[in-house]
């Protein structure tokens, strides 16, 4: 018996790279949260296991519901890395600005890929 992978069902390789990659962003998220449970004052930390587990699961199913939870997880994530970006910009003397610069547009760069594969190829989910 041959063991076979089960990718994303979808014949778009750049959909399907981009869910592999946001799902294991979800389920890295999860290992964060059960190592953060072991943590003392950290109750609600459980909270985040069952929940980045199903939405990574609902991502590798090209699930809808997945797709518009992870837009909105996406924007979010855009929206605190540009003000945090400039908020840090607006405290930090030692920073210049190119160097806040070339530590935001990397990941704000990711972020906007990811929506904007998951926009274009959103008739994939179902």
């Amino acid at each position: 018996m041959r063991w076979r992978l089960a990718w994303p069902d979808t014949r778009i390789p750049l959909l399907r790279a981009t869910v592999i990659f946001l799902a294991l962003l979800c389920m890295l998220a999860a290992l964060a949260s059960l190592l953060t449970v072991l943590l003392p004052h950290s109750r609600f930390a459980v909270l985040g296991v069952p929940l980045f587990t199903a939405f990574a699961h609902g991502l590798w199913k090209l699930r809808r519901a997945a797709r518009i939870a992870g837009i909105v997880v996406l924007v979010l994530a855009l929206l605190i890395t540009v003000f945090g970006g400039l908020g840090s910009l607006m405290e930090s003397t030692t920073l210049s600005k190119a160097e806040v610069l070339a530590w935001m547009s990397p990941f704000a760069a990711v972020e906007m890929f990811c929506l904007y594969v998951l926009d274009k190829y959103k008739s994939e989910f179902k």
